[in-house]
């Protein structure tokens, strides 16, 4: 059967269910076309804002960072065991990106992905220990020693104790380990955001 010999009845049924379907396809089709362009929108968006935190907020705190473990690391070779202020880097963490979701990640940034999963491990890591805190259990540790010892303040005990040298042999080490760690997290950053 042909349009041509249907009645004029089928002819209008079939014109009711064309008039129904097409608005139907291209509302259908819209929709998935505003979804898939607000899906972009909020990645796109994402991408951004995560690279404007890494780039102005870790990256600018990196440099601060290296000095104050550096300056950690001269007071303790020096056998300086007077507490001294630090800067309490509050900004330094993962805590804005959690808004985030680790599966949108992926969406973001493909193939780059484990770099970036690799940055935030080291942001977490690095953050879970900073400067002031590192220097506050060593000055105590050794503090409670000397006292321990009844040595209090005795810098030459610090000096030849073995204990006192091992304990700062390590923690000039693990000094150094962050050190390292932050020049590699700024090449991880850099290498993201480019």
């Amino acid at each position: 059967m042909t349009l041509i010999h249907l009645s004029a009845e089928e002819k209008s049924l079939i014109l009711e269910i064309i008039t129904f379907i097409i608005p139907f396809l291209l509302g259908l089709f819209a929709s998935m076309f505003i979804d898939i362009l607000r899906s972009y929108k909020k990645i796109s968006r994402n991408k951004k804002f995560i690279k404007l935190y890494l780039k102005d907020v870790i990256l600018e705190v990196l440099p601060k960072l290296e000095s104050a473990y550096t300056l950690v690391k001269k007071k303790t070779n020096q056998y300086e065991l007077s507490f001294f202020s630090l800067p309490a880097f509050e900004n330094f963490n993962t805590n804005v990106l959690n808004g985030i979701k680790p599966v949108d990640y992926y969406e973001i940034f493909k193939d780059k992905y484990v770099i970036l999963d690799e940055i935030i491990t080291m942001i977490k890591y690095i953050s879970e220990k900073l400067p002031a805190e590192m220097h506050k259990d060593y000055y105590e540790f050794i503090n409670n020693h000397l006292i321990e010892e009844d040595k209090k303040g005795d810098i030459e005990h610090v000096k030849t104790c073995d204990i006192c040298i091992i304990r700062k042999s390590g923690f000039v080490s693990t000094i150094d380990s962050r050190i390292d760690e932050i020049n590699q997290l700024k090449q991880l950053i850099e290498q993201l955001i480019k």
